[in-house]
């Protein structure tokens, strides 16, 4: 059986193609297809992070299928068409953060277990870099859609974390995995909900992950590490007080705005971050990319708070 891909965007490079491309290939073959990485790991800086089987056809064009109509509208392909076949095959199903620039790659920040600051001497928030389209179980957080600020939490996977612990004395028996800055940016503020001002149902929030802007463009250091301990430090206590009856679930949402978040100040802590200058990327931005609406509308106060982060 064929199956097939059809695409119009170049991510490695944020190019938005004027006609599609379309990938054939079987979906039940088995074997690795040497040709295609031979031919993108030849392009300097380029890898393939996903094995690609069995044999693949590309053509410029899209089938009728796709487009609701009858006519399958192919043309000659092009040298440059093949670039972008071979970008593709660079970018497709990336699960890979980077600590260095990459083409096609956005910042994003990860919250790093505390188990990887002790086993490796990671910093708990850190500045990576990730596949535009970074492949991940993930949602937006409620509350930073509230604040105006929508991020997406992103699983990661943390078995070579758990490997590397086993050969610490006492095993893992006793660790936590959770990830409590995760869990409470997740937590749900639904006013009907019967699981109002806990983490989400169903989310395994374990481990280490990344914060990605949903409009993914980069985020920056600073505005993921204040979001974040602001959830933690300010919002959490007043969610409990509320669970415990002190104070109404409405007096917990009040206290969700963007004014209140800006006006709060980020108190030293064990969340010390150093923010250390980072190498430009070497890729074309998308033109006509958006950015966010409350970057907007608050661009001097970001300024003087950007100074003051």
């Amino acid at each position: 059986m064929f199956s097939t891909i059809p695409f119009a965007e170049n991510t490695r490079r944020g190019l938005e193609l004027d006609h599609y491309l379309t990938i054939y290939y079987c979906d039940w073959a088995q074997i690795t297809t040497k040709s295609v990485r031979t031919a993108v790991e030849v392009c300097q800086g380029m890898t393939v992070p996903h094995d690609v089987e069995g044999h693949y056809v590309v053509m410029s064009g899209q089938r009728g299928s796709y487009t609701g109509t009858s006519n399958h509208k192919f043309s000659d392909m092009s040298l440059a068409d093949f670039r972008h076949a071979l970008d593709w095959f660079s970018t497709y199903f990336d699960t890979t953060v980077r600590e260095t620039p990459s083409g096609g790659s956005v910042l994003a920040v990860k919250i790093s277990h505390p188990m990887e600051k002790s086993l490796h001497g990671r910093e708990l928030f850190t500045s990576v870099d990730v596949s535009c389209n970074f492949p991940s179980t993930s949602d937006v957080s409620p509350i930073s859609q509230a604040l105006g600020l929508p991020l997406r939490v992103c699983q990661l996977e943390h078995h070579d974390l758990e490997r590397a612990t086993e050969s610490i004395d006492g095993a893992t028996e006793e660790k936590s995995w959770t990830n409590r800055f995760a869990r409470v940016l997740m937590t749900d503020i639904d006013l009907e909900s019967d699981n109002w001002g806990m983490t989400r149902q169903g989310l395994d929030l374990d481990g280490s992950v990344l914060l990605l802007r949903e409009d993914r463009e980069d985020l920056k250091l600073a505005w993921a590490k204040r979001l974040s301990c602001y959830c933690l430090d300010v919002l959490k206590p007043i969610f409990e007080r509320a669970i415990s009856g002190e104070i109404s679930r409405q007096d917990v949402l009040d206290e969700i705005t963007f004014k209140k978040y800006i006006a709060w100040k980020l108190a030293d802590a064990s969340t010390g971050v150093t923010a250390e200058p980072r190498p430009a990327r070497g890729f074309v931005r998308k033109i006509g990319s958006t950015i966010w609406e409350y970057e907007k509308q608050h661009s001097h106060v970001l300024d003087v708070v950007d100074k003051i982060l």
